[in-house]
């Protein structure tokens, strides 16, 4: 269970709010900390009350000059420091120094810059890209280089099952590098992490930082992984192509893994596309809509039921509960398939299924530990009011 942490906070007390990077994000204002990827979305007057206490002023006093610029008898600054506390953005209270969230990432130096990946992103590349895409479409009018759909049921062997693997590994890498390049080439940090979806352990791209850049250019960042897959298909394609024209001669092993990447890249994109897990169609849909946490807004009217939810998030909710049940009922069927192939004596299906637990637990564990310490705020209650009548909750 969370560590959970009383913070007592009174009208005297000193909030020490570390110093945070502000970007305009529609009718609202994101504040977060470079490095520590940690942000929250504060309505103009939330953002006024950050900055007072940034300088050092009583919370009492905070109060005080809120209420007489918009002329009401109190105001209520406990939701703010809560979500400040939650967010990792106060560095002590009162003296008192809060662990969580206080130090962001140590400095290292990195391998790639803006300038080291700019060319990625300039005329020259988007002009190669673009006779690319358009190669592997004219090569998909020649059924007879289309990969095999049962290549892997039909070759059965270690050999075409440690070929997927690197196959996987090696897209995987790629896909998650197009996204840190994207990311560095709009100035913003990224790094890969260990996480989660559902039961399936995936490395995921944590691009936080990208809440202090303009909305449209989140576009960049967030298709830039399926962008660099649909290429590395469009060459593959075009291989396969030359291949059976008799352009070039390729080996037996060499033509299979062509085959192999345009398969797995389309399952790839096909797993991309499922906007109810946090994948990157996700975080398009979360872009376009405005929205800057579908997922928990969802979760929160599953909760509630509350009728205050934009249409959009109850469809969403609606959405994530099937895809929810139907992937569960799908991992059950095959882990029972599974165990029942290992009682039948089936070679190392045991051993196969204890590996995928250990690593699903490792992910959720990863994905868990950030979340290891809470902070409850013990406040007395004239410490609370505007957030209600400015609709700042």
């Amino acid at each position: 269970m969370a560590r959970l942490i009383d913070c007592r906070v009174g009208p005297s007390s000193i909030v020490d709010v570390l110093p945070v990077r502000v970007a305009r994000d529609g009718d609202d204002y994101v504040v977060g900390r470079h490095g520590a990827r940690s942000y929250l979305a504060l309505t103009p007057i939330a953002l006024e009350a950050t900055t007072l206490l940034g300088e050092q002023l009583p919370v009492g006093r905070v109060k005080e000059l809120l209420a007489a610029k918009y002329g009401v008898a109190t105001v209520e600054l406990a939701p703010l420091l809560q979500q400040l506390l939650s967010a990792g953005l106060v560095r002590a209270i009162d003296g008192r120094p809060i662990q969580r969230g206080a130090r962001p990432d140590p400095p290292r130096r990195a391998l790639l810059t803006r300038e080291r990946v700019a060319p990625l992103f300039g005329k020259t590349a988007l002009v190669t890209y673009t006779i690319i895409f358009a190669g592997g479409l004219a090569a998909l009018l020649e059924p007879r280089a289309w990969p095999r759909l049962g290549l892997l049921i039909a070759e059965r062997s270690y050999g075409m099952l440690l070929l997927a693997v690197c196959l996987v590994a090696a897209i995987a890498a790629k896909h998650g590098f197009a996204h840190i390049a994207a990311g560095k080439f709009l100035g913003v940090d990224a790094r890969w992490r260990l996480s989660h979806r559902l039961m399936f352990p995936v490395v995921e791209t944590d691009l936080s930082d990208l809440w202090m850049v303009e909305r449209r250019k989140r576009y960049v960042a967030y298709c830039a992984g399926v962008f660099s897959d649909l290429l590395a298909a469009s060459l593959a394609l075009m291989g396969t192509w030359a291949h059976v024209h008799g352009w070039i001669a390729l080996p037996a092993s060499v033509y299979r893994a062509l085959e192999l990447t345009v398969l797995l890249v389309a399952a790839g994109a096909i797993w991309q596309c499922n906007v109810f897990l946090r994948t990157d169609g996700y975080y398009v849909l979360v872009n376009a809509l405005g929205s800057r946490n579908l997922a928990g807004d969802a979760k929160a009217y599953l909760r509630t039921r509350s009728a205050a939810f934009p249409r959009s998030v109850r469809l969403y909710a609606i959405g994530y509960v099937i895809t929810v049940v139907v992937i569960c009922g799908l991992w059950v069927f095959g882990v029972t398939a599974g165990l029942r192939a290992a009682w039948a004596g089936a070679a190392g299906t045991g051993a196969k299924l204890a590996v995928m637990a250990v690593v699903l637990l490792i992910a959720i564990a990863a994905e868990r530990r950030r979340r290891s310490a809470q902070y409850r705020l013990v406040c007395p209650a004239g410490l609370s009011l505007l957030f209600a009548l400015w609709g700042m909750a």
